[in-house]
């Protein structure tokens, strides 16, 4: 099983989707070509394609859980029918081989660099991104790393029953952490430009649950037969904060762009 195994549904339905100023940005990034065409790694249920389908014509999403592709599938068939041209590959991005002709002008990895050999991937890209093509790293904060004492809550009783999450880039050895700017200023994409997105959001309690249960540290086959117990203790937990079952969470999208030379 992958890691995100039993996760779609719920990331298609509690996974926060790129607000509309981060699309914005990230389609000046690309620019404006005739055809343009955008690489999505780590496309998951679809999210950044259906946020940045009205800049591209010509759209490739990658994951290497068919789960996802399938509920990805789904929810783009609606912009499919829009005349725009979007495929959908069961890859890594490490063996991932782009149809012939094809030069990405922009390369997303949202919530998915952590997860690859990123030195290798960036001068894999850099082979075959377009003239001054552009990689785009997305991220936002996790629950755990959140300062609400609703977050706090969450995150304890999580590891009460799983134990510390194990991040992707702890699992090497030794484990060790770089800036993704010094990981693009390294590469062929070695231009570089940061922005960052101050975000609110509102969660309930159902939904808090949906996200955690969208996450490869706390799928719902990570709680065996302890889930309905972990469930109960939950909801007690975040009744007591809020009898109104209303959490708002205090977040920001970071983009770090680089780009290679024309």
């Amino acid at each position: 099983m992958g890691p995100f195994t039993g996760t779609a549904r719920y990331y298609s339905r509690c996974r926060p989707g790129l607000p509309l100023n981060v699309a914005e940005y990230l389609a000046q990034i690309a620019g404006s070509s005739p055809n343009n065409r955008l690489l999505d790694v780590g496309t998951g249920t679809g999210q950044v394609i259906e946020a940045l389908a009205g800049w591209f014509d010509d759209l490739i999403g990658i994951d290497p859980e068919m789960e996802m592709l399938e509920i990805a599938a789904e929810n783009l068939r609606k912009l499919v029918y829009e005349r725009k041209l979007i495929r959908l590959f069961c890859s890594r991005i490490e063996d991932f081989e782009p149809p012939p002709d094809w030069l990405p002008h922009l390369t997303v990895f949202s919530r998915s660099f952590h997860w690859v050999d990123q030195d290798a991937t960036l001068l894999k890209l850099s082979g075959f991104a377009a003239p001054g093509g552009a990689v785009a790293l997305l991220s936002d904060s996790s629950f755990d790393r959140g300062t609400a004492d609703w977050q706090h809550a969450v995150t304890s009783l999580t590891k009460q029953f799983l134990g510390e999450p194990q991040r992707a880039w702890a699992k090497q050895n030794p484990p060790f952490y770089r800036p993704w700017a010094d990981v693009l200023r390294a590469s062929p994409f070695h231009s570089v430009e940061q922005a960052s997105f101050p975000i609110t959001r509102v969660w309930t309690t159902e939904s808090i649950l949906g996200y955690l249960y969208s996450t490869s540290l706390a799928s719902r086959t990570k709680f065996g037969d302890k889930i309905c117990e972990f469930e109960d203790k939950l909801r007690q937990i975040l009744l007591k904060i809020s009898p109104d079952d209303c959490f708002v969470e205090k977040d920001q999208w970071d983009v770090i762009v680089g780009r290679k030379d024309g």
